[in-house]
Order: structure tokens, then sequence, then C-alpha cells
């Protein structure tokens, strides 16, 4: 079979992409694509978040007397979360063999080792702290990505954020699909 190039991908995409007229459509593809392949934050996302903190410091604060309700503004470290026990595998040797590549697969590793190895709550803050602790570049939304793993591949189960849970579906995947196996790798002696 013929080596696929990067121009070969970038030709093939072209052609179909160029079918597309719906403008939206085209975005819906691009972020998915992004998603999925890449392991950097969609450049786009920053821009809006600057935009975003500009026009916030812009407007001028409201006055209010009532008393604010505090906003979690994304996930935090779960400061007591043991990710290197003793006498057990180390998250960090969990992560070096399973060997995962895409977010959605680093978020599955993550939830099953707090799930099947330590027995402790799987929620978006511990995964978050499974991200830092592996030194992973943490998705800009990382709860929206537990539900995109959750709803495109079947591997969490994110009905209750406080309580991810993985079907057979993600077990299966962990237990015999990581790490990938090299295709075309010759394993004769």
């Amino acid at each position: 079979m013929k080596n696929i190039t990067e121009i070969d991908v970038m030709k093939i995409i072209d052609d179909h992409f160029s079918k597309i007229q719906d403008r939206e459509a085209k975005n819906r593809i691009l972020r998915w694509a992004w998603e999925k392949f890449s392991t950097q934050e969609l450049p786009l996302e920053s821009e809006e978040k600057t935009k975003q903190k500009d026009s916030k410091k812009k407007k001028a604060p409201k006055k209010n007397n009532k008393q604010k309700k505090k906003v979690k503004s994304g996930p935090c470290l779960v400061k007591d979360l043991n990710l290197r026990p003793s006498g057990e595998t180390t998250f960090k040797q969990f992560v070096q063999d399973k060997n995962p590549s895409s977010n959605q697969e680093k978020c599955l590793v993550a939830a099953y080792y707090l799930k099947q190895k330590l027995k402790k709550k799987t929620d978006v803050d511990s995964i978050y702290t499974c991200f830092k602790d592996a030194k992973w570049r943490v998705p800009s939304n990382l709860e929206n990505t537990l539900c995109v793993v959750a709803v495109q591949k079947g591997w969490l189960d994110t009905t209750d954020s406080n309580a991810i849970t993985i079907p057979t579906l993600g077990e299966n995947y962990i237990e015999h699909d990581l790490p990938r196996k090299v295709k075309g790798k010759n394993n004769h002696g």
C-alpha cells in the first residue's frame, strides 16, 4: 500500500471541502477535525477569549447591592488526589503503558485510572488534575471535551459530571486497544 503524504491528505480535504457550500457546516467539520486530531487548543478560541476579556474591561461594572454567587470559572486541582500511590501503578506509569495520543484518549485514560486503579470519584476536577500531573495541555473546555468523548466515542458517560462513569466500550478500548499496535511492524524475532 502506498504511503499517504501530507499533500495527498490536503488534496483529498480540498476536493471534498470545496463541494460544501454551507460555511457553518465547514466550520463544524473543521472544529471536529481539530478537536479529534490536534494536540493544541483551537487558535480562534484563544483569540475569542482575549476579545471577551477586552470587552469585559471596557464595560463599566454594574453596581449591585445583592451578594453575588461565586461562579466556578473552570476546573480546579484536587489537592488531596494521590496519583502516586505507594506500591501501586502511578498515573505517569499508567500513561506510559497506554500512550494516549488524542485529548479524547487522554480523558479516557485519566477517567479509567481514577475509577479502576484508584477507586476514586471521577469528575471534571479530578480529570483536570490528571492532565496537569501528566503535563498535558488542558482543552479549553474540558467538560465539553468529556461530553464529546461520551457522545462521539461512547467511552464515557457524562450524564452526571460529578460522577463520570466508563461504559464497557471505554473499558474495552483501554484494556484491548491501547497502546495502539504499530501497523506493518514485523514481530518475528
